[in-house]
């Protein structure tokens, strides 16, 4: 007979995603997509490649887009702020948290990166008004839990 046991695994709530130095709270997080890095490949074939074959080396890490999108906590002065990083083309601290594990640990997503995107909207009836982020990531970012 399988052995069963209870799943650990979870929705995503209680996220947020902070920015700013201090971090402030800014966005409940209905939906984010956060790709860690990807590898391209660097072709290092030349006409004496072994066995008539490509030859390939990993390059540098390419750390991806945090892509976003939830209810707007933050305020008209936070808003005047991103607005404010954007155009001075500044690099910040952003911090994303969520439940673990049953909601009985917290896990932290952070690293530093620009704004790429800031939308509002759409804004309807009976729902909440859509605030949507994109932040480049610069370098590498840290998951901790606890």
């Amino acid at each position: 007979m399988a052995t069963t046991y209870a799943s650990q695994g979870n929705s995503g709530y209680l996220g947020t995603f902070s920015l700013g130095s201090p971090l402030t709270d800014m966005v409940e997080v209905t939906r984010i997509n956060f790709p860690r890095y990807s590898v391209p490949d660097l072709n290092r074939t030349h006409l004496l490649s072994p066995d008539t074959t490509e030859e390939y080396t990993p390059g540098l890490l390419n750390p991806g887009t945090v892509e976003m999108s939830g209810n707007f906590i933050g305020t008209a002065d936070q808003t005047s702020t991103l607005d404010a990083l954007a155009k001075a083309q500044t690099v910040f601290p952003w911090q994303f948290t969520m439940q673990v594990q049953n909601r009985s640990k917290t896990c932290t997503v952070s690293g530093n990166g620009y704004l790429n995107k800031h939308d509002i909207g759409p804004v309807e009836g009976n729902r909440t008004i859509e605030y949507s982020l994109s932040v480049r990531t610069t370098g590498f970012s840290s998951i901790h839990v606890a």
